[in-house]
């Protein structure tokens, strides 16, 4: 009998499946081969509505951080004006320093709420130190004995002495030396 390449196919695959079947059956479990990995359970509903939940909140997590960082950036502009006018906002910055280590360790939405809450009442605190100071004088009439410091300490004019050096620098025409100033 002659063999073809037919019977050389046939052999090759007849002899593929019984080392298959060998490799199978008869060799201990650890060679065999592995498992399929486990199935992933499926999303359910619950999970996707927890998942919904989580990102809003985030969102509002990072809606009410955005406030409360305006908030003091507000109040910072606000206690600054109030220095600048030279009105006293120590009540205003001790509330925008709670407000800052508030800020600080904040981590809930009702944390930031009231960092927000601290940072507009130093805002409306230096506003109103402000607005409630009296307003200067324009025009002041020297009589015998005064100064530049007097003046300056009077509540109408800027409520304290060391403002005399703005008077005087406002008016060096009229009083050339600081020291002396005639009445009238």
């Amino acid at each position: 009998m002659r063999i073809t390449n037919l019977h050389l196919i046939f052999s090759f695959f007849f002899l593929s499946a019984a080392g298959f079947f060998a490799y199978r059956h008869f060799l201990p479990s650890w060679t065999s081969l592995p498992k399929a990995a486990p199935a992933v359970p499926a999303l359910t509903a619950d999970m996707l509505e927890q998942e919904r939940r989580s990102a809003e909140e985030r969102k509002q997590l990072a809606v009410a951080r955005e406030r409360a960082e305006q908030s003091l950036r507000y109040a910072d502009l606000a206690i600054e004006t109030a220095q600048k006018e030279e009105r006293d906002a120590t009540a205003a910055g001790r509330a925008q320093a709670q407000a800052k280590g508030l800020f600080g360790e904040a981590q809930t939405i009702t944390e930031f709420n009231e960092v927000t809450r601290l940072a507009e009442q130093a805002a409306d605190l230096a506003m109103n130190a402000v607005a409630a100071a009296p307003s200067l004088l324009d025009r002041y009439i020297t009589k015998a004995g005064d100064n530049l410091w007097n003046i300056s300490k009077r509540p109408d004019v800027y409520g304290r002495g060391a403002g005399w050096v703005k008077i005087w620098r406002a008016n060096e025409k009229q009083i050339p030396d600081f020291d002396v100033l005639y009445s009238g």
